[in-house]
Parts: structure tokens; sequence; C-alpha cells
């Protein structure tokens, strides 16, 4: 008799930013993260750190497994938008 033992794939993660940060200084970017491996159902946890209202800074994440317990820890950075506006001043 054969026994095969399997196990899943490794878990892991990646983070999707949905929506940018519209002007500096706000809180108007949102991340997603999906995640694989491991045995869903997943659960994310993003600190103090709303994923719907983020501004710019570097943020970290950890997705946990249900069945396992296995955890995987990255982050995320967002950026403000560079400032395309100038001020024009005559040529004379």
């Amino acid at each position: 008799m054969n026994v095969v033992v399997s196990e899943p794939d490794s878990l892991e993660a990646q983070p999707l930013i949905i929506n940018h940060v519209l002007c500096n200084g706000d809180s108007t970017a949102s991340v997603r993260s999906l995640a694989g491996g491991g045995t869903a159902p997943y659960t994310y946890d993003w600190g103090a750190a709303n994923p719907s209202a983020l501004c710019a800074g570097t943020f970290y994440y950890t997705v946990t497994e249900s069945a396992n317990n296995c955890t995987f820890t990255d982050n995320v950075t967002i950026f403000d938008p560079i400032n395309n506006l100038g001020v024009l001043t005559p040529n004379n």
C-alpha cells in the first residue's frame, strides 16, 4: 500500500493598489491583497491602517490561512502624486 501525503503550496500574497493618493497629504489611496497557496479562507491584518483610506507611506500586512495558521507578511508603499503644477514667470 502506498500513501501519498501532499501539502498545499506555500502561502503567498501580493498587494494591488486600487486607487492612488489624489492630492499630497490625502488619505485617498486604497489597496487590496490577493493571497494564494496555503488553505483558504484567508484573513488579512493591516494593523492600525485602513486599507481603504491610506495616505503616502509604507504599510505592512499579514495574511493568515485557516487550516495550519501559516502566515505571510509583506508591505506596500504608497506615494504622494508628483506635483506637476509649476509657477510660470514671464520672460521680459
